[in-house]
């Protein structure tokens, strides 16, 4: 049985968080190329881990896991517009590790649950997470990738970071994706 939003909130308040500090990798398209390092476009639309109204930034520890997240949704026969990748430099304070096995479990989720493909406009049990995440004010969340089981991403919620300059471009690169 799913948890109440207040056990999710209790639960999520006694996880313990940690600090990151380090580069993180995303790709988007060229034309929104001015927004790289802002959550402006999950925050309309929406992501795996946040509903649309809620500011989230996408990123992940390898270069190869971004464009594979970044690509998932296109086939062979689509046609890709140019892309560009970008190095973020992130400081973050408290970041919660949510490919812990133990604390998913507590959630009361499921490692499958949490990398569903994401619908849009059917709510997911993994942006229920990360809107409760931000609204306690979790800085990002690590999260198990969904095209690479193997790999995992870091979600940020940056209006939550204190400090000055919590996300930072660092480079960026044009390539055809």
């Amino acid at each position: 049985m799913p948890l109440s939003d207040h056990e999710l909130r209790a639960v999520l308040t006694t996880a313990s968080p940690a600090s990151f500090s380090g580069i993180v990798t995303r790709f988007t398209h060229h034309v929104y190329r001015r927004t790289l390092a802002s959550p402006a476009g999950a925050e309309k639309r929406g992501g795996r881990y946040n509903s649309p109204g809620t500011p989230a930034l996408y990123s992940s520890f390898r270069r190869e896991t971004a464009l594979r997240e970044f690509t998932q949704y296109y086939s062979d026969a689509d046609p890709i517009s140019l892309a560009l990748m970008g190095s973020l430099a992130v400081s973050l304070g408290r970041v919660v590790d949510l490919t812990d096995a133990v604390l998913i479990s507590r959630l009361g989720f499921t490692r499958k649950q949490l990398t569903a493909i994401s619908i849009p406009g059917i709510p997911q049990p993994a942006a229920r997470l990360g809107d409760t995440a931000s609204s306690i004010g979790i800085d990002g969340l690590v999260v198990w990738s969904a095209v690479d089981p193997d790999q995992q991403n870091l979600v940020i919620f940056p209006q939550n970071a204190t400090g000055a300059n919590p996300v930072l471009l660092v480079t960026e690169m044009k390539r055809r994706a």
